[in-house]
């Protein structure tokens, strides 16, 4: 019988009866979320915060923070192999081979970057660091002290 209503229920919620969105929905508002992990998170508004306490101000801010966007590592390689074998047996269709030369002059661009930071990755940290200094700016007046560390990727 338990096993009866979980189905029903992933059946209502799979049609979208019950639950939040479908994924459809959220795709539709949406079409960059598609990228699933890769989909940039977007950080343009933040909400208000919470007040400190009465007599207490920011003094210190210690953040820890993941990469940014960056370039894929294999994806690029392995993507440029799979058109290439399909040009070598000529079984590319005509959007094949438009969408394979654009790739070849994009793929020039992109290969020796792996790993590295994107404009977009760069934006990240800088909108990061803006919106700190923008909601603790007590923090940053005077002489202030800024120390950043990084893994020894290129990034």
């Amino acid at each position: 019988m338990k096993k009866a209503a979980l189905f029903f229920i992933f059946v209502l919620w799979s049609l979208g009866v019950c639950g939040a969105q479908t994924l459809q929905e959220v795709i539709g508002q949406d079409p960059h979320k598609a990228a699933g992990a890769y989909y940039v998170y977007d950080n343009s508004s933040l909400p208000e915060l919470t007040p400190a306490p009465e007599g207490y101000k920011p003094f210190y801010i210690s953040n820890f923070a993941r990469h940014g966007a960056r370039y894929c590592t294999s994806e690029f390689d392995t993507l440029r192999g799979i058109f290439a074998k399909a040009e070598k047996e000529n079984v590319l269709t005509e959007e094949g081979k438009d969408f394979f030369t654009k790739y070849k002059a994009f793929y020039k661009k992109v290969k020796n970057c792996d790993g590295n930071l994107t404009g977009v990755g760069k934006a990240q940290h800088r909108s990061i660091a803006g919106h700190l200094f923008q909601r603790f700016p007590e923090v940053f007046e005077g002489p202030t002290h800024v120390e950043a560390v990084s893994t020894e990727s290129a990034r």
